[in-house]
């Protein structure tokens, strides 16, 4: 399932493009880790899939790393995390969500107010899981 609306407003300053990477978003509120994957990504923000049991809705602040190089098995830091606010949140399925998420500079990350409007949406977290997978 493409988890890419096609009925919200294009709000992009910069060209989107089709970026399947491995990730992760620390989540300050939480102080934890959580593993994410790209979808899309553009110079000023980017689409990831994330796991339903992280809760997170449109506002909250994530730090985020995306490791660009699939040949490295470094382990992504902190120290590399791109400050970014949740603009949407979309269900993809029981086990996972959509999160669209704006890039800040850090000085940015510190204001109180996101630079676009954000659309409020939250997803439930799944609260059984299966892990098993459909054939």
């Amino acid at each position: 399932m493409d988890p890419t609306p096609q009925h919200h407003i294009d709000r992009r300053s910069s060209r989107r493009i089709s970026a399947v990477h491995p990730a992760k978003v620390f989540d300050p509120r939480a102080q934890r880790y959580h593993a994410a994957q790209t979808c899309n990504l553009s110079a000023g923000g980017a689409l990831l899939k994330i796991e339903r049991s992280m809760p997170v809705c449109g506002g909250d602040r994530l730090d985020v790393m995306i490791r660009a190089d699939e040949g490295t098995s470094r382990l992504l830091c902190l120290d590399e995390a791109i400050p970014s606010r949740v603009v949407r949140v979309m269900a993809i399925d029981r086990f996972s969500q959509a999160v669209a998420v704006q890039f800040h500079a850090a000085s940015d990350a510190a204001g109180d107010e996101p630079v676009e409007p954000v659309i409020h949406t939250r997803v439930r977290p799944a609260i059984a899981r299966d892990h098993r997978v459909a054939a």
